[in-house]
């Protein structure tokens, strides 16, 4: 009922193809469908998550999942990072990492710019690389 709802009024207010949009956009944040978003919805989802500016240049030094956790704040510590990602609760790109020194390069990029980091269910963080 609530759904049905909020997709009324979404409906009434925004139109029925922004009202699809803004389903379709609620159902990929939370799976790997994600990288199926365009570049402007995956903004608008993301617009209330904390962002980090990065150089480009880090990909190729060697960038490990346990970096990103830690620079964009999500953990504390590399030993913080480590135990989110041993107990499955580390995703990039809504993709959970099983390894914590797994690098990311460019090929991870959505948009060739953005990569989407998230511990447990609802911490989210988003990087841009320039």
């Amino acid at each position: 009922a609530q759904r049905a709802l909020a997709r009324a009024v979404c409906t009434l207010v925004h139109g029925a193809e922004e009202s699809e949009r803004a389903e379709a956009a609620a159902a990929a944040i939370y799976s790997e469908e994600i990288t199926a978003l365009d570049e402007r919805t995956l903004l608008e989802v993301c617009a209330e998550a904390p962002t980090t500016d990065l150089g480009r240049s880090r990909l190729d030094d060697g960038l490990t999942v346990v970096d990103v956790l830690v620079e964009s704040g999500l953990a504390g510590s590399r030993s913080q990072a480590r135990k989110a990602v041993e107990q499955g609760g580390a995703y990039v790109n809504n993709r959970r990492v099983d390894d914590a020194e797994a690098g990311l390069g460019r090929a991870d990029l959505l948009f060739d710019r953005y990569l989407l980091v998230r511990r447990g269910k609802r911490d989210y963080h988003l990087l841009r690389f320039d």
